[in-house]
């Protein structure tokens, strides 16, 4: 059941709706004026139509090749060297690629550091650290079982 739907259904459809205080502690809510079998079917009509568009629809907030760019710095991993300056934030240190075999990089921020953690689980063996050494500053560091580009 896959139909067009029309501004003016959709108008139909909203205008079904009162939105204000639905009586419960003046909390704001939406109470369905029209109860009629037509304006109920209208609105399943346009709730099916939005939810299939929506789901078919791919929403990309940043691109694979934004991600792999958001590190400040890298180098070909060492984390096994100096285990002590770094702890854990995600992952396993199973995961954490042997000296020399997998890349580190360095970020500016945790979120910056979760987005890339989220991105490269999904293609490697990948933990994310906090590294406590001070050049300038501890920071988040990732590290992946891939040798990347350095």
């Amino acid at each position: 059941m896959e139909e067009n739907v029309t501004i003016e259904e959709m108008e139909k459809a909203k205008e079904a709706f009162y939105l204000g205080d639905i009586g419960n502690d003046n909390e704001t809510g939406f109470k369905l004026l029209d109860k009629d079998e037509e304006t109920i079917n209208l609105i399943g009509k346009v709730l099916f139509n939005l939810t299939a568009q929506l789901g078919g629809m791919e929403m990309e907030f940043l691109t694979g090749e934004d991600i792999e760019s958001l590190n400040r710095t890298s180098q070909f991993s060492f984390y096994h060297e100096q285990k002590e300056r770094f702890e854990i934030v995600k992952g396993s240190e199973q995961d954490a690629a042997k000296d020399g075999e997998g890349t580190m990089m360095w970020y500016a921020t945790q979120l910056e550091g979760l987005i890339a953690f989220n991105y490269y689980a999904t293609k490697y063996k990948t933990v994310l650290l906090w590294d406590m050494a001070e050049n300038p500053e501890p920071q988040h560091c990732l590290i992946v079982d891939k040798k990347i580009e350095v």
